[in-house]
């Protein structure tokens, strides 16, 4: 069974990721080699219309940055895997004052 939700780290696998990157991080190799294992660990390639790899690479890339792990593939693929995400159907609300102006139309004017 598993975990889903808005969160990056709400996915099963990027959690799993977060994981895998605190304990090799530890390692003194590169990032490049971290990332080696990690695409034989969870059987990921390099192609992103796989099911799930733009999370599997975002986290990759959220962790490295977080970590000071220098990478260029991670943060590449990262990057273009936001790139792809494309939002339908935002909520979007207006802010009104006590008299049900818009809060926010004398400052964009």
């Amino acid at each position: 069974m598993g975990a889903w939700g808005e969160g990056l780290y709400d996915d099963d696998e990027a959690m799993d990721v977060k994981d895998s990157i605190q304990l090799l991080s530890k390692m003194p190799v590169p990032g490049e080699r971290i990332v080696e294992i990690l695409q034989s660990q969870f059987e990921r390639t390099e192609d992103l219309t796989d099911d799930g790899a733009p999370t599997f690479w975002i986290a990759i890339a959220d962790q490295f940055e977080k970590k000071g792990i220098k990478c260029a593939i991670a943060f590449e693929l990262g990057m273009e895997a936001i790139f792809m995400i494309t939002v339908k159907d935002f909520p979007a609300f207006i802010i009104v004052d006590d008299k049900g102006n818009d809060f926010f139309a004398k400052l964009l004017n």
